[in-house]
């Protein structure tokens, strides 16, 4: 992975919050060797036709006594009260956002999984990624920044939506106005470090067809205001 990341690089404002992926590399202990980090950020700059910056934000967990006394089976220097997630928030140059297309799957069938994968985005890349209990997806497109409501809204009339999207997740993601999966498995409370089960490689060119809730309107914008962004992480 090519670059360097550094924090508040997006969004100066919010050092504190926020690591920044800037051309893929991340600095954060948790991510900057993950593979899946990778992956994701060359798919969706190549569909950006250029560099973008990622956002990735720490999580933690109250309760950790499963993980007493294995401390020391952990890398040297990692924080093993916290996750990290890989937000749909980023940025592709001064002043310019956009949302990367995500799925948080409750079912645990991979074949349904990737129907679902199939029916949304089949003109698009796409990567299904095994969490444990279920499967996360990272589409190789761009949202316009105002379109994230729409995209969630598409995922609500998936056929038996509550057997097979984390109505929650879509909920947290309504409020916060963005997306964000888990890209670590830093605590061990989890069954498995995500990892990448299937990839969707179009036969015919991305972006030949909308994604499901990008199609424009006229209020459609890549260039929001600073502080709406930062009302989003408050």
């Amino acid at each position: 992975m090519d670059g360097v990341l550094h924090r508040g690089g997006v969004l100066g404002l919010l050092e504190a919050l926020l690591d920044v992926v800037v051309g893929g590399t991340v600095i954060d202990e948790g991510v900057k060797d993950s593979e899946l980090v990778a992956q994701i950020a060359k798919m969706v700059q190549r569909a950006a036709g250029g560099p973008v910056e990622f956002n990735t934000e720490r999580y933690y967990r109250p309760h950790y006594d499963h993980i007493r006394g294995q401390e020391n089976s952990f890398p040297p220097g990692t924080n093993v009260s916290h996750e990290v997630t890989l937000s749909s928030l980023c940025a592709l140059g001064p002043g310019t956002f956009a949302h990367i297309p995500m799925i948080d799957f409750l079912t645990p069938d991979l074949e349904l999984a990737r129907s679902v994968m199939l029916t949304q985005c089949r003109s698009h890349p796409w990567l299904l990624v095994s969490s444990g209990k279920s499967f996360h997806a990272y589409v190789g497109a761009l949202l316009p920044f105002v379109a994230i409501t729409r995209w969630l809204g598409s995922l609500l009339s998936i056929k038996a939506v509550e057997q097979t999207i984390d109505h929650r997740w879509v909920g947290h993601s309504l409020r916060r106005q963005a997306m964000q999966l888990r890209v670590t498995n830093l605590t061990g409370y989890y069954k498995v470090l995500p990892t990448v089960v299937h990839e969707h490689i179009p036969k015919e060119p991305s972006g030949q067809l909308p994604l499901p809730g990008s199609e424009p309107v006229e209020s459609d914008v890549l260039t929001p205001r600073l502080e709406q962004v930062v009302g989003f992480f408050r």
